[in-house]
């Protein structure tokens, strides 16, 4: 139930900040999504960085290459090798 909440709370927050179209405050906010306890909500952030591809993501997605999780890591090399 906790896992279903976080990756709900994640997919509205994406939604709600397309809708207001600051790319820089999505990257924010997915960014601090990496911190979470979650390694599902860490894995939803780096795919929706991803999703962005910009430039400005880079530092995001690095910073998930580190991650403590070896899924997470895997993910985000397989969407930075995608991008």
């Amino acid at each position: 139930m906790k896992l279903k909440l976080c990756i709900v709370s994640l997919l509205c927050l994406v939604s709600l900040m397309s809708s207001c179209g600051s790319q820089t405050k999505k990257i924010e906010a997915l960014t601090m999504h990496l911190d979470d306890g979650n390694v599902q909500v860490r894995r939803d952030a780096v795919v929706e960085l991803s999703k962005i591809g910009t430039p400005s993501t880079i530092p995001a997605l690095v910073k998930a290459l580190e991650d403590e999780s070896q899924y997470v890591r895997l993910v985000t090399a397989d969407t930075m090798s995608l991008s």
